[in-house]
């Protein structure tokens, strides 16, 4: 190797451990600031290009947006309630009066998880964010519900296009 490729050698690894350096020392800045938190804000300055775009229009999920009262907030409670009925169908009670016992004491059971959690959910987040037992518990059954309603669907309009049905193109409603 001539002198020459020994010093363009030599240059290429003193600017690759730079380059090293300053990501390894990114890494470990980020790190350090969101050790616990995954859950981050949009940056003002993105927000600021286009905060719409930020902002939800049908539901909020979280504490970033509670305050807002969206068109169809409403929907997250009737959906929690679904997943409760749900949760509660299979059991075989004489009367309303039981199965709204029954619902009462599984949420009782969420909400007690919920208590237990909410400290941890908190750690979450990198800036402080105001978290309560009933935010999680309407805002998780929702998604759970969401996701079963959809999985239902799915399968739903498999079924139909095994069965020479529709050809996969029903609409969720």
């Amino acid at each position: 190797m001539s002198r020459g490729d020994e010093d363009s050698e030599n240059a290429l690894k003193s600017h690759t451990s730079g380059i090293h350096n300053t990501i390894t020392l990114g890494a470990q800045k980020t790190i350090s600031l969101f050790s616990s938190a995954c859950m981050c804000r949009v940056p003002e300055n993105l927000r600021n290009q286009n905060s719409s775009a930020y902002t939800p229009h049908l539901i909020s999920i979280g504490p970033y947006h509670q305050h807002i009262e969206t068109p169809m907030q409403h929907i997250k409670l009737y959906y929690a309630n679904n997943l409760f009925l749900r949760l509660t169908q299979g059991t075989v009670l004489p009367d309303r009066k039981e199965s709204e016992k029954k619902e009462f004491e599984v949420l009782k059971e969420c909400v007690k998880e919920m208590k237990r959690l909410v400290d941890d959910a908190v750690k979450s987040y990198p800036d402080d964010v105001s978290l309560n037992e009933e935010m999680m518990v309407v805002d998780g059954c929702f998604i759970l519900e969401l996701l079963y309603k959809y999985y239902g669907l799915m399968k739903a309009d498999e079924k139909k296009t095994i069965d020479g049905g529709d050809s996969g193109n029903s609409k969720l409603s």
